[in-house]
């Protein structure tokens, strides 16, 4: 700094401490979310900038709900969801001058657990087949694809609804069948077997 009066300018003074500008981050980047049960895990690429000074962490914000976490790395589990619900989220880094601004909103994910296992089944028998029907299994959050019908012989079958006829079978043997229901989450326990029934 110099002074300056009519005569004219001072001597500088002595320089000054060094100081650096800082502001907030930039907003973090490819935000992108993996559905769990009653959660999600968020990933996304780091700031492009910190502004000048570090990172302190991230905050990630879930639509509905503005369910809130924090993390100083770039990846979080956020639990507390609700399964069957659609969530997006958006992420925000923090420095010690603040928070800078929010990301665009991650893919949409809908938090699922494992289908139930198939219950209420009923089989009636028939000429070389038996009927089965069941109640429709509950998907927790994610709609059943298709139902696996297993008999004690290890053969198989698939449906999408709740009602199957197993076909080709001996007249006067026994059998009994097993179920399971399938997501895109995964499938289910195996339904308790049903009695034995003979064509």
């Amino acid at each position: 700094v110099k002074a300056q009066n009519s005569v004219g300018f001072s001597e500088p003074s002595y320089s000054s401490d060094e100081v650096v500008p800082i502001t907030v981050p930039n907003a973090p980047t490819n935000v992108s979310s993996v559905v769990g049960n009653e959660g999600a895990i968020v990933s996304w690429d780091a700031s492009s900038s910190d502004g000048g000074s570090s990172i302190l962490h991230y905050t990630v914000t879930s639509t509905p709900g503005s369910i809130t976490a924090t993390t100083t790395q770039t990846t979080l589990s956020v639990p507390g969801l609700t399964n069957g619900v659609a969530y997006t989220f958006k992420v925000s880094a923090t420095n010690s001058v603040g928070t800078g601004p929010v990301s665009a909103a991650s893919n949409p994910v809908t938090p699922a657990a494992l289908p139930d296992a198939p219950t209420g089944i009923i089989v009636t028998s028939g000429d070389e087949q038996v009927y089965l029907s069941w109640d429709i299994s509950d998907g927790n959050g994610a709609a059943i694809i298709y139902y696996t019908i297993t008999s004690n012989l290890g053969t198989s079958a698939t449906t999408t609804g709740n009602s199957f006829t197993v076909t080709g079978l001996e007249n006067g043997m026994f059998y009994s069948f097993t179920l399971t229901a399938t997501s895109n989450v995964g499938t289910s326990p195996s339904s308790v077997a049903t009695g034995n029934v003979a064509p």
